[in-house]
């Protein structure tokens, strides 16, 4: 009983409020009459690190990003399209310190995340909002540098599941995301 409670005591836990740039677009197979070309939008949440050298790392983000379809027309002429995309990414990573030198540390952190989809709208008239899936699982893998109380950190999200509800185009379209973002270490 002791034992545990001084393993319960010796967890570390920081807190760590982000905000940054999310870049979002899809990823979409082979197809010479689709293009998919992300813009930026933002993200702004936290994370939370639980452990020392080795961490988990849940966190809650919402999420803005737009992204840009050009589809080429039986004339040979571009259509260009767009939409807006907000929503919720629940993440459940793990992290590793790489390099843990007071007031240094480069770390690296692995896991899925979930986004749901709040609204999706834009100026498409190929794509509505109920042709995107309400959420999406994804795999994260990102690096980060803390200095001090600061944290900086560039990720990449790739889809597993679809973008789309009903992908009876056969494009098996996934979201690409990247992101880069600047936050602050409470409880360091």
């Amino acid at each position: 009983m002791l034992s545990a409670s001084l393993t319960i005591k010796a967890q570390k836990i920081i807190f760590n409020p982000q905000a940054g740039l999310y870049v979002t677009s899809i990823a979409i197979d082979e197809n010479p009459v689709i293009e998919s070309v992300g813009k930026a939008g933002f993200q702004i949440g936290f994370d939370a690190r639980i452990g020392d050298r080795l961490y988990l790392q849940p966190g809650l983000f919402y999420t803005q990003s737009e992204t840009e379809f050009k589809f080429k027309d039986n004339l040979g002429g571009e259509i260009v399209e767009g939409y807006t995309r907000s929503g919720l990414k629940l993440k459940a990573m793990g992290g590793f310190k790489l390099i843990d030198t007071n007031p240094l540390a480069l770390r690296i952190a692995l896991g899925p995340t979930y986004d749901f989809n709040l609204n999706t709208n834009g100026n498409s008239v190929t794509l509505k909002e109920d042709d995107f899936n309400n959420g999406t699982l994804n795999f994260d893998a990102a690096v980060g540098l803390d200095v001090s109380i600061l944290s900086f950190d560039l990720g990449y999200s790739y889809g597993f599941t679809e973008a789309f509800d009903d992908n009876n185009l056969n494009l098996n379209p996934k979201y690409q995301s990247f992101y880069v973002s600047i936050g602050i270490l409470i409880g360091k």
